[in-house]
């Protein structure tokens, strides 16, 4: 815990390695959200088939969910959101070629009686 879950469509134009952005992410949630490194998961989904607007091919979109167990103030998701928010931001920068890219980001709680570990 935490879960990680980045989806970007087939037309994003910056190549990311997605071993140091999830790094940097799972890092972030330690040194600011306080989790425990050893706890954070994250993947990342490339999607071919996506629509966007009107079915516009000039803008890309990278969403990331975070999943957490429930109890965590909205100031703490305010606060890492925002961090989190950052790392994106810097890994997603535009490089001035190709679509538009949409940064979005949500963190939802996991309610601790439906979570299970093994």
């Amino acid at each position: 815990m935490p879960h990680l879950r980045l989806e970007y469509t087939a037309n994003v134009p910056q190549k990311v390695d997605f071993d140091a952005l999830f790094s940097e992410l799972h890092h972030t949630l330690a040194d600011v959200g306080g989790a425990t490194l050893g706890n954070c998961k994250g993947r990342a989904f490339r999607l071919d088939d996506y629509f966007v607007a009107d079915g516009q091919t000039n803008v890309a979109f990278v969403h990331l969910d975070v999943r957490v167990l429930e109890g965590r103030s909205d100031e703490w998701k305010q606060t890492v959101g925002a961090a989190l928010m950052n790392v994106l931001k810097a890994r997603y920068a535009p490089s001035g070629v190709g679509p538009a890219v949409q940064l979005t980001l949500e963190i939802q709680d996991i309610h601790k009686p439906a979570y299970f570990k093994g």
